[in-house]
């Protein structure tokens, strides 16, 4: 096996380290359909506030306890957070722009998930930081500010929490969501935790939590993707890890089958071998890419199966010995429900006076089966290296045509921008990147479904001064929501002025 690694992902790490972040967490979102359980009642402790313990998030182990598919995940009476009504005093921005207060307990946690089923109705994913109380949170969102715990990923000893239920011996980050057929459900640092409300997603019982598999059965990885489709077929991505595929929805007992994995040892399929001798289109590197933090969108599975996306050629991307030079930076599509991926290759990227290309993407988000958008961060030392592509056509897979969008030209003369995460409304018109450049709040907008991007940044870097943004949610074209760094929390219902 080899590994690509790019001096970028040191010094974002490097970065990352002088900045004082603690989070390695991911978000993703995708679509998956799943059938949540009903079942017994669990409860989880409710974290005091101004506790100033760290525990690393994602730090793992074994255990047994509460595998019960279908427990609803609650905390006691008392962990509602603290709602400082209204927003910050003081911190409105351009367009409408305005910052929220975190709970004293977790104003230094990362925002790396928002989702509103309606624009009083939201919820919001964190990762601790260094002076949070420990866990993840998801927490109700209105309007006047953040609402209660709906979500508590605090480990205790004593069992009968959610790091139980994902047959982990430490706490739980939250790092995203994903709209699916089953409902919203809740990407978390471990894929055997499976969460899920296909009701009022401010409801505290509206949540349902199991195990995904029993315990030993998948990646114990962040989440990367996850779906299902009418026939109750689900496909199931870990970040570094396997695709799996099942005949039952997630739960403490569903048997999952490992689909693809050609890094893996051995490789699935078996015959990948022989199969990329014949045939080196296919792709022959893990399932996704990564970066510090890692993309607010991993990886995509349609909501039929019939088409998933990931990313070639990326940063820390594994591949197999099969070549002597590392996958081509572009995207991997699967068009056989995971069976095979083919490349599809970037054109036009990037270039540093070395020759050396950009890599490849670090993320993916796509608004249907065929239109998509692939998206990297700038490289040390190479001006404009960033970049957005877009497909209008990824379910040909590969023959897909891959195009860079027009960036604005604060992005095209530095080398330090990161673009974490893409997303658009649903008019699949109006869109948003976030990310820092030059250590500050990055914000581009595209009004024409992502082929120009203009820099808005100026809306939101009064708020929250140098911290980076990781994640975003658009309700339309005009309510939009953003979280990032050190619990920054902003939203604006007039995007388009």
């Amino acid at each position: 096996m080899r590994t690509k690694i790019f001096l970028a992902a040191m010094a974002a790490a490097s970065l990352a380290a002088c900045s004082g972040s603690t989070d390695s967490s991911s978000s993703t979102s995708g679509s998956t359909a799943a059938g949540a359980t009903s079942g017994s009642t669990g409860s989880t402790a409710s974290s005091t506030a101004g506790t100033t313990a760290s525990t690393a998030s994602g730090t793992t182990g074994s255990t047994t306890a509460g595998t019960t598919a279908g427990t609803t995940a609650s905390t006691t009476a008392g962990t509602t957070a603290s709602t400082t009504s209204g927003t910050t005093a003081g911190t409105t921005g351009g367009q409408g722009w305005h910052a929220f207060d975190m709970p004293l307990a977790q104003q230094d946690s990362d925002i790396r998930g928002v989702y509103c089923s309606a624009a009083d109705k939201c919820v919001i994913a964190t990762v601790p930081g260094v002076s949070s109380d420990p866990g993840g949170r998801v927490f109700a969102l209105s309007p006047s500010g953040i609402g209660a715990t709906l979500l508590d990923g605090t480990y205790h000893s004593a069992g009968g929490d959610l790091p139980a239920l994902a047959y982990q011996l430490g706490d739980i980050a939250f790092i995203g969501f994903e709209s699916t057929h089953a409902g919203l459900i809740v990407h978390a640092d471990n894929d055997n935790l499976y969460l899920v409300n296909s009701g009022d997603i401010t409801s505290e019982a509206a949540w349902q939590s199991s195990s995904a598999a029993p315990n030993g059965t998948l990646d114990n990885t962040q989440l990367a993707a996850e779906e299902g489709d009418a026939n109750n077929h689900f496909l199931m991505g870990g970040n570094f890890g396997y695709l799996f595929s099942s005949t039952q929805a997630p739960s403490a007992s569903t048997s999952w089958t490992k689909v693809w994995a050609p890094n893996a040892v051995p490789p699935v399929p078996a015959d990948f071998d022989t199969q990329y001798a014949s045939d080196p289109t296919l792709c022959n590197s893990d399932l996704t890419a990564g970066g510090i933090p890692e993309p607010g969108h991993m990886l995509y599975i349609a909501g039929d199966l019939s088409v998933v996306v990931g990313p070639s050629g990326g940063l820390n991307q594994n591949y197999t010995d099969m070549q002597s030079a590392a996958p081509r930076p572009g995207v991997c599509i699967s068009t056989d429900q995971g069976q095979h991926f083919y490349y599809s290759a970037f054109t036009n990227l990037p270039f540093d006076p070395s020759g050396s290309s950009s890599p490849g993407p670090s993320g993916i988000t796509c608004t249907d089966k065929d239109h998509c958008y692939a998206f990297s961060g700038s490289q040390g030392g190479m001006n404009g290296s960033a970049y957005i592509y877009s497909s209008s056509n990824a379910s040909a897979n590969k023959t897909s045509t891959w195009t860079g969008a027009t960036l604005p030209a604060s992005l095209t003369a530095t080398d330090s921008a990161d673009i974490h995460d893409v997303f658009f409304a649903p008019d699949g018109t109006h869109g948003w990147a976030v990310g820092n450049i030059n250590h500050a709040a990055l914000l581009l907008r595209t009004t024409d479904s992502g082929h120009t991007w203009t820099d808005v940044s100026s809306s939101v870097v009064g708020l929250n001064g140098s911290a980076d943004l990781y994640s975003g949610f658009a309700l339309d074209a005009d309510h939009i929501w953003v979280g990032g760094r050190y619990g920054f929390l902003a939203a604006t219902d007039t995007a388009q002025q």
